[in-house]
């Protein structure tokens, strides 16, 4: 797992947001922790799914519980839901480059439908928080390797401009 964690920031180990440079063995102990942590953060998830049901079993043998396959449904979702808010969470406090929109511009025939869009997220955040929630997190976790394939692209196209510059400046002038 630490070799996968290690690629994916090794990928992202040239961003223009990070202005520091790792050495390789800092950049393994760094992966190897984010893996170990996303490994502990998934079984301590399955553990308490476990318990969870063993639980609802219970309450169901007392007989205080007539479904036991709706809450534990319910149950599942919730710690799904915690284990994507947890993981996005880590990773949103980590260096991975991804887009911040302070830069965007809007131009004034679109500001009906932001404002529309605005008011639509905010009306089903109070509707839906939980599936609103996962759905922004799930879009912001696809957006990694949308942002990381962009910024070499961009990095890739700044290249190419700075070379031609260094070869405009060795031109004889007369």
């Amino acid at each position: 797992m630490t070799n996968g964690v290690n690629a994916i920031l090794g990928g992202f180990e040239y961003s223009y947001h990070i202005k520091e440079m790792r050495s390789v063995l800092r950049q393994y102990f760094i992966s190897m922790g984010m893996g170990i942590i996303l490994s502990f953060i998934l079984l301590i998830t399955v553990a308490v799914a476990v318990y969870f049901e063993i639980g609802i079993g219970n309450l169901k043998a007392k007989g205080w519980l007539e479904d036991e396959f709706f809450w534990i449904e319910k149950g599942r979702f919730l710690l799904f839901v915690l284990l994507v808010f947890i993981s996005v969470s880590f990773l949103l406090i980590s260096k991975f480059p991804t887009y911040s929109l302070k830069k965007i511009i809007i131009p004034r025939s679109m500001t009906v439908f932001l404002l529309f869009g605005i008011v639509l997220f905010f009306g089903l955040l109070l509707i839906y928080p939980f599936k609103v929630v996962f759905l922004s997190g799930f879009i912001y976790l696809s957006l990694i390797p949308i942002s990381f394939l962009h910024y070499r692209k961009i990095n890739k196209q700044k290249n190419i401009n700075q070379a031609k510059n260094d070869d405009d400046e060795f031109e004889d002038m007369l």
